[in-house]
């Protein structure tokens, strides 16, 4: 199973919202609201497979310092 690295859309919002619940119930990440990753969705990659996003990574710019 290949997977592809692309910058998120607006359209993976859900599913991207949907792997981070499922992680912070389990592994103790921060959870994030929908809106919030909506509103920040170009700090957002995803890795695809067979047309399902199978995993996200975000960054957060701290500025030059």
């Amino acid at each position: 199973m290949a997977a592809t690295t692309r910058r998120a859309l607006p359209a993976d919002a859900e599913a991207i919202h949907d792997l981070i619940s499922v992680s912070a119930k389990i592994s103790g990440i921060l959870p994030r609201s929908y809106q919030d990753i909506l509103d920040s969705i170009d700090t957002f990659l995803v890795a695809e497979s067979e047309g399902q996003i199978a995993g996200v990574v975000s960054y957060h710019n701290y500025g030059p310092e």
